[in-house]
C-alpha cells in the first residue's frame, strides 16, 4: 500500500479504498457542482489544512509509539533479568509465566517451565504442603514461606516464596529467592555458637567498641558470674587489660599483621578476689557489613 493510502478507519480499512467503494464518479461530480469556484478553493484549503494536521498528529503518535516500545523493552528486560525469580501460576499451581532468573535458579530452559506444575518441581513432603499453603495465601491476599525446589540436575535448593494474589485467587504471583547459601551459613553459625557455648575455654565476644555481646558457660563458671551480669557491658568493667583506655585501638597493628594478640588480664569477682588470665584476642571481620568483632579466650594463670 502506498503512502497515500496511509490513513485508516477504525475497523482497519484504508480510507482511500473505502471512499472509492462508497462514492461513484457521478456522486463526486454532483458534489463539486454544488460549489462555486471560490467555495471550492476554500474547501480545498480546508482539506489541505486538515491533511497537514492529521500528518502532524500521525508523526507525534509514531514518536510516542517508539517511546513506549523502548519503555516496554526496558521493563521486559527488568522482569526477565531481575535478581529475583518471578513466576505467575494459576490456582492449581500451573506455571503461566516465569522469568529468566527463575530458569537459571532451577537450571531449566525457560520454555520448559511454562505450563509445568510448580508442585512437581518440589521434593516431598514440600509438594504435598503446596496446595494448603496456596489456599492460605489466597485467603490472606499475600504472604511468604520457605520451601525447597528440585533443580534440573536433581539437586535440592532452599527458596523463599513471597506471594501476592490477583483476580480473586485465579492468578498468583510469586517471588522466588534462592536462600540455599543463607541456610548453610545459618547452620554453620548455629554450629559455631554451640561449639563456643560448650567450649572448656572461657570465651567472650565483643563488638568494635569493647561491649560484651556473647559469653559461654565456662567463662561464667570460672568467674562466678551470670550472663546477664556481663552482656551489654564494657569489657573493662570486669577485666583490667594492659591498656584499658583505647586498648583495642592500640593492639590493631598486631591484629592487622597477625590477626591475634596474646597478653595478660586480671579479673576481679564480686568479692574483689583477683584472677590472672592469659588472654588471646582474635579479630573477626564482616567485610560486607563493615563490622568488626573481637573474640577473647582466657586461660587461668593463677
Amino acid at each position: 500500500m502506498s503512502e497515500q493510502d496511509g490513513l485508516w478507519l477504525g475497523e482497519g480499512r484504508p480510507i482511500k479504498k473505502t471512499a472509492y467503494q462508497q462514492l461513484s464518479r457521478a456522486d463526486v461530480q454532483h458534489m463539486l457542482d454544488r460549489f462555486n469556484p471560490d467555495e471550492l478553493v476554500n474547501y480545498v484549503y480546508h482539506l489541505e489544512r486538515q491533511r497537514l494536521e492529521l500528518q502532524d498528529r500521525n508523526k507525534c503518535l509514531q514518536e510516542e509509539e517508539v517511546k513506549y516500545s523502548v519503555l516496554l523493552e526496558h521493563y521486559r528486560l527488568l522482569y526477565q533479568y531481575a535478581p529475583v525469580g518471578y513466576v505467575t501460576i494459576d490456582y492449581s499451581g500451573t506455571v503461566m509465566k516465569a522469568n529468566h532468573t527463575l530458569a537459571v535458579i532451577l537450571g531449566y530452559e525457560l520454555d520448559d517451565l511454562l505450563r509445568e506444575s510448580l508442585p512437581s518441581l518440589m521434593p516431598e513432603p514440600e509438594s504435598k504442603f503446596f496446595n494448603n499453603r496456596i489456599e492460605r495465601l489466597c485467603q490472606s491476599g499475600k504472604g511468604h514461606y520457605e520451601t525447597r525446589f528440585v533443580t534440573e540436575d536433581r539437586g535440592v535448593i532452599d527458596v523463599l516464596l513471597e506471594g501476592t494474589v490477583f483476580e480473586s485467587g485465579e492468578v498468583i504471583h510469586l517471588n522466588v529467592v534462592d536462600i540455599t547459601e543463607y541456610k548453610l551459613l545459618q547452620a554453620q553459625y548455629k554450629m559455631y555458637v554451640l561449639a563456643m557455648h560448650e567450649s572448656p575455654s572461657a570465651t567472650m565476644i565483643l563488638d568494635s567498641s569493647g561491649v560484651v555481646t556473647r559469653v559461654n558457660k565456662s567463662l561464667c563458671q570460672h568467674n562466678r558470674v551470670q550472663q546477664q551480669d556481663v552482656l551489654g557491658k564494657h569489657v573493662s568493667t570486669f577485666y583490667t587489660l594492659d591498656h584499658d583506655v583505647g586498648f583495642f585501638e592500640k593492639i590493631q597493628p598486631y591484629l592487622v599483621k597477625k590477626r591475634q594478640w596474646l597478653g595478660q588480664v586480671v579479673f576481679k569477682d564480686k568479692e574483689g578476689k583477683a584472677y590472672h588470665y592469659g588472654c588471646l584476642v582474635c579479630v573477626a571481620r564482616h567485610e560486607a557489613a563493615k563490622q568488626v568483632n573481637y573474640v577473647l579466650m582466657f586461660d587461668v594463670l593463677s
